[in-house]
């Protein structure tokens, strides 16, 4: 009898053992899952509404904005910059606290939905789409001043890019061809000199 009470005993030992490293493993990962996995949450939630903006911004750009409009206007801004009614410098649009002053800016910068829009005392204007590491959005030059971006979309007016790089040949090609669709689409269907080959 005294055989079988250690049998008993030993596999007693093994199942609270077993219980034991189980409890453990759990409470590790439910440790695990707070401490990662609901911030991860959490800032996912956060940057997405950010994103999806961003993503309509751009589609907005390429599908529905007349550029010559948006040139002007974003040359409005730089104008009112010089003239001393804004200040060079980063204006909040739709990132954080907006700045008061960009609810004078045109509508054709706001229906962009810009996170932020940059005026440099050059008279250069950013309109940051998505802004962050992996950023982009339109530059605007005043008149006569030399331009440059990722892809011209007309004179004095770039779409600029972080991921519009070689090392990305695919992603390059489908923002040329949402570029290339919107001037199709805003051209009656007629594809312009600018989407040429």
């Amino acid at each position: 009898m005294r055989l079988g009470g250690k049998v008993g005993e030993m596999g007693a030992s093994r199942i609270n053992t077993k219980a034991i490293l189980l409890t453990v493993a759990f409470a590790l990962l439910a440790i695990l899952v707070v401490n990662v996995g609901v911030p991860i949450v959490g800032i996912w939630m956060t940057v997405k509404p950010t994103v999806d903006r961003a993503q309509r911004g751009r589609e907005r750009l390429f599908y529905q904005t007349d550029y010559a409009q948006l040139l002007a206007a974003c040359r409005a801004l730089s104008q009112r910059s010089v003239d001393g009614d804004l200040k060079p410098g980063n204006y909040h649009v739709h990132l954080g606290d907006p700045a008061p002053e960009s609810q004078t800016f045109p509508q054709v910068i706001l229906d962009l939905e810009p996170g932020i829009v940059q005026i440099e005392s050059e008279g250069k204007v950013w309109l940051e789409l998505l802004p962050g590491p992996e950023y982009f959005g339109v530059f605007a030059y005043p008149e006569g001043q030399k331009d440059r971006g990722d892809v011209k979309l007309i004179d004095g007016l770039w779409y600029y890019d972080s991921d519009y790089r070689d090392a990305y040949p695919e992603y390059m090609k489908k923002i040329d061809t949402m570029i290339a669709d919107g001037r199709k689409r805003k051209s009656g269907g007629q594809l312009t000199s600018a989407d040429q080959p």
